[in-house]
């Protein structure tokens, strides 16, 4: 086994201000290396999204170097530096206590080295230290052989490292749903049986994760994980089924919509052919989700409880475009592109050509697909129509966009005549029926 960081993924101007960050602390009786997440992607040849330092510096000194530092967690020993173009925190070599409240340890100590420091950290993946002027790494724990194996092993005892931070048994699976790697077996056993540490985290750190964990390419193999561990129930209202046929479509979606795959999950455990909204409702109030979360999982919730209905011709195919940008406009071709990807999981091939090149040329046509593009508003209705009560615009505007989409004619002359004869036809109780 020969791992290295791969230094040459770190942009320039980055190595330089790490470089310049070390030999500032070093040339004050420090020493400092660059520890955690963004060595081991570095060691896997990937670019790493932060970088985070250990140092045997107290806050308080490495405020005194660096013109511009923040106190982003000084009780806890960390500080963070900015420079031109990042932010690099810093934290002091720290050996803590027991940690009552199962996230932040009681007592930190920080008259402790490197080695004692990297001890305290979850999996030994990520307790690796990299000294960046040499290019050195550092590994106590075997850290290096188990990302050769791919293999996600717990520091010490996995009951108790877990133990001391709920949120470790939930990092492990994200681990081997975003790196691939399998957990090792005494630390995957911990995950279950830490159940009631897991449940007194809050539900942000939660959610933080399972977003994680839905923006990988295989997001199926972590939702999997939290069911089988029984890991939702812990949060939300809901009954651990171990079935998971009805999640199969998940495994093969091809997409990182974050509420699309939600609304899969809400179908789960839902188990019905209704889906009912209030309960997905309160799934999304019991893990917290923003507003704009919330309303796009409950309308892809909605477009997966009628798909077995759809008929996929050319006026349906219309009126799920109409669908689509109605809901949200700015959104719209992210929708429609999300929503092939449920095509594609549910259609052969060859009917998913069919349906997704009628939808292309439906998208290249000028039919109005909402009522902001209809060529008549409300203003169009009292001038022309003052008989018509303004109470009935609303309704007569959405049937008149219908009318545009099947027909595919959008012209104020058209809709003249067809207000006029609509209502020689049948009044008001016709819009009524008809909306």
């Amino acid at each position: 086994m020969n791992l290295k960081a791969n230094w040459n993924l770190v942009d320039i101007s980055t190595q330089k201000e790490l470089l310049f960050i070390t030999r500032t602390i070093e040339n004050n009786g420090g020493e400092i290396y660059l520890v955690g997440g963004s060595v081991r992607d570095l060691v896997m040849n990937k670019v790493p999204k932060e970088f985070d330092l250990a140092t045997s510096l107290l806050p308080n000194q490495i405020k005194n170097l660096f013109p511009k530092v923040i106190a982003t967690g000084i009780k806890h020993g960390t500080v963070t530096i900015l420079t031109k173009s990042n932010k690099y925190e810093v934290t002091t070599y720290r050996k803590e206590s027991s940690y009552s409240d199962f996230r932040r340890p009681d007592k930190v100590d920080f008259h402790s080295s490197l080695e004692e420091d990297l001890k305290r950290r979850d999996f030994t993946i990520n307790a690796l230290a990299l000294n960046v002027k040499t290019l050195e790494l550092i590994d106590y724990h075997n850290g290096l052989q188990d990302i050769s194996n791919k293999i996600i092993k717990a520091i010490g005892d996995p009951i108790h490292r877990f133990q001391e931070d709920g949120l470790r048994p939930i990092r492990a699976i994200r681990f081997k749903t975003t790196l691939g790697f399998e957990i090792e077996q005494a630390t995957y056993e911990a995950i279950f049986a830490t159940r009631k540490i897991i449940q007194k985290i809050a539900v942000e750190r939660f959610q933080d994760e399972l977003y994680k964990i839905l923006r990988s390419s295989n997001s199926f193999l972590g939702i999997q994980e939290l069911i089988k561990n029984q890991i939702f129930s812990l949060f939300m209202n809901v009954k651990e089924i171990n079935d998971l046929s009805t999640l199969q479509d998940l495994k093969y979606l091809d997409t990182k919509s974050i509420p699309l795959q939600l609304a899969y999950v809400w179908k789960y455990f839902l188990d019905t052919n209704h889906f009912p909204v209030s309960e997905a409702l309160k799934f999304c109030s019991q893990l917290k989700l923003s507003r704009e979360f919330t309303k796009q999982s409950l309308f892809w919730l909605e477009i997966l409880s009628q798909f077995e209905s759809l008929e996929f011709n050319e006026l349906s195919i219309k009126q799920i475009l109409s669908k689509l940008k109605t809901f949200h406009s700015e959104l719209f071709l992210e929708l429609v592109k999300d929503f092939l990807c449920i095509v594609k999981v549910r259609k052969n091939p060859n009917e998913f050509q069919s349906i997704q090149q009628k939808i292309y040329e439906k998208l290249q046509s000028n039919i109005p697909l909402t009522l902001k593009e209809l060529a008549i508003n409300g203003d169009f209705i009292a001038k022309h129509f003052s008989n018509i009560p303004k109470e009935d615009y609303g309704n007569l505007l959405k049937i008149c966009l219908n009318e545009a989409i099947e027909k595919e004619i959008n012209t104020e002359g058209y809709f003249l005549n067809f207000i006029e004869s609509f209502y020689k036809a049948g009044a008001r109780s016709k819009i009524e029926g008809m909306v």
